[in-house]
């Protein structure tokens, strides 16, 4: 019987030192505050329909190969245009009793996902999707 008592003796001692090594450890000497001084002016477009869903569709242009391309500057100034005209067709586009208010928002969130999450793809399917949409509403 002793060497079993052993054996368990050796193993309740491993387990207590292995889940205390895992134990979550708090440092509170950690400085989370960040501060910044840059400012972000963005000018929000005017125009019908049928402007600023020209003008979504030459943002997104080429913008599938700025982001292989890895050129941050242009595709951060392309969502940010993005996102202006988004803001300025949205209302316009609720006014409407179909649902292209939803489609374009979809592209819109294809867009950010191209951008936010390096995604090409994203970035071409948003610019076929919207030039349909922009043939369509000629």
């Amino acid at each position: 019987m002793r060497p079993r008592f052993a054996v368990r003796a050796v193993a309740v001692v491993l387990c207590a030192g292995v889940l205390t090594s895992c134990s979550t450890t708090i440092l509170d000497t950690i400085n989370t505050t960040t501060t910044s001084s840059v400012v972000t002016t963005t000018t929000i477009p005017t125009g019908d329909i049928p402007a600023l869903l020209g003008q979504l569709l030459e943002n997104t242009e080429n913008l599938g190969s700025a982001i292989v391309a890895k050129d941050k500057a242009v595709t951060a100034e392309k969502l940010r245009n993005v996102e202006s005209v988004w803001i300025a067709l949205r209302p316009q586009l609720l006014e409407l009793p179909n649902d292209l208010a939803t489609d374009i928002e979809r592209i819109v969130n294809l867009v950010r996902s191209a951008v936010n999450k390096k995604r090409p793809a994203d970035a071409d399917k948003a610019q076929r999707f919207l030039s349909l949409i922009v043939d369509a509403n000629k």
